[in-house]
């Protein structure tokens, strides 16, 4: 899509101005690209007053990096503006204007963030209009859309479906839409959403909703017995999972799913320079990486290959993976 492309151009374009007008751009200027990375964030502890003992922070920096990489902003073996397009992104946001807002918003407060400052937004009731507004975006819903598709084209019989981690309730939305008879059962952490959820369906009462009592979150056990979906979907918060937790939580779906069962995940993958060929988008899961860094939790992409390697451990045959990476389906075998 055309808005698609304009809408990546305009955050590529946005991050780059945070790291020049931030000043970011004129410290790494001239240092060589074989500094150790300890060396860049001495360097901007020390420039900017950055906090960067806690990992996310730290972790920030190393996507900047790599955004700045992307960006051609290494020539001859140092940091240099020499070749960085600055122009700006021409074009119409259109229906990608709230996601490019949020996203905005995440890098304005970036550098009080790197200063020590609290996450900008929570999971809490306060910042549920906010997440809505994000995640009902354009590209997350297109990719629902296909989600909801290949679950029912690929489950030999789907009756029972997890959606889990169900937030606005945008992927229930999806699933009922394809069929009256599926029973769909949602959980999610705390209860700070299931308002807005409700509200979007045309047959809420037809959704099992777990109390949020029940399930403690990435690291504890669902509580449902073996065998029990015959598929589950699980939208936008893998890069919410600590990393000591991911195969626990890929373990226990795996777990409640029956024999062939499906598992649909979206999320972005952290983007590998040597096998991407879409730089434009590359350059834009990176901003992405960046900006919702500043919200409470927030872990980072992990890339295709680590998830990929994961889930086959585990047990799951990848079916497919599309949409730049972004798009799983994987069956229990």
């Amino acid at each position: 899509m055309e808005s698609l492309a304009i809408f990546h151009a305009a955050l590529n374009r946005r991050f780059l101005d945070f790291i020049f007008d931030e000043g970011i751009a004129g410290v790494l200027s001239g240092q060589h690209e074989c500094d150790e990375f300890e060396r860049i964030v001495e360097l901007l502890e020390n420039s900017h007053g950055y906090t960067l003992k806690d990992g996310n922070r730290r972790r920030m920096i190393a996507v900047l990096l790599d955004f700045l990489t992307e960006c051609g902003y290494r020539r001859q073996g140092r940091y240099t503006a020499d070749g960085v397009n600055r122009e700006p992104a021409h074009g119409s946001l259109d229906s990608f204007e709230g996601e490019y807002n949020f996203f905005s918003r995440c890098i304005d407060y970036a550098g009080e963030y790197l200063r020590g400052g609290k996450p900008l937004y929570d999971f809490n009731g306060g910042c549920v209009d906010t997440w809505d507004e994000f995640l009902g975006n354009p590209e997350f819903e297109y990719a629902r859309g296909v989600l909801a598709k290949k679950l029912y084209e690929g489950c030999r019989a789907l009756d029972r479906v997890l959606v889990l981690c169900y937030g606005p309730g945008y992927d229930i939305c999806h699933l009922q839409r394809y069929s009256e008879d599926v029973k769909i059962t949602a959980v999610d952490y705390n209860g700070a959403f299931y308002e807005a959820a409700r509200a979007k369906l045309l047959r809420p009462d037809a959704v099992q909703w777990i109390h949020s009592d029940k399930w403690g979150g990435f690291g504890s056990p669902l509580p449902f017995e073996d065998g029990y979906f015959d598929a589950a979907v699980f939208s936008c918060a893998d890069p919410y999972i600590a990393g000591g937790h991911k195969r626990f939580v890929y373990e226990d779906i795996y777990r409640v799913l029956t024999r062939h069962g499906l598992m649909g995940i979206i999320t972005r993958g952290y983007p590998d320079s040597q096998c991407g060929s879409d730089k434009l988008y590359q350059r834009a899961a990176l901003c992405h990486d960046f900006a919702e860094s500043v919200c409470e939790g927030w872990q980072g992409f992990y890339s295709a290959k680590q998830t990929r390697a994961l889930l086959g451990e585990i047990g799951f045959d990848i079916k497919s993976l599309t949409l730049n990476e972004c798009l799983w389906m994987a069956a229990k075998s």
